[in-house]
């Protein structure tokens, strides 16, 4: 989440009662968002990144810059092969 859209996004998050995790939550391991995963008794799970989320050093993209501090494609990889 970038920071300059953080009152706007929060405020979403709150209306739809979503569930968010930080880039920083899920660089070193994916056990938030499984346990999240478990407990919500999904069959199915889509799973979509914004570039954004994405680290500036490990990514060049024409559409969006992410930001320092994003998860690193490594991490990503992680994520998507962690039984979601």
């Amino acid at each position: 989440m970038r920071v300059y859209e953080y009152p706007y996004i929060e405020k979403r998050v709150e209306d739809f009662g979503l569930v968010h995790f930080s880039p920083a939550e899920l660089a070193s391991n994916s056990e938030s968002i499984i346990n999240w995963l478990h407990k919500s008794g999904a069959l199915k799970v889509m799973i979509h990144f914004d570039i954004n989320v994405m680290d500036s050093s490990n990514i060049l993209a024409a559409v969006a810059d992410g930001h320092e501090g994003g998860l690193k494609l490594k991490e990503v990889v992680r994520l998507i092969n962690s039984h979601l």
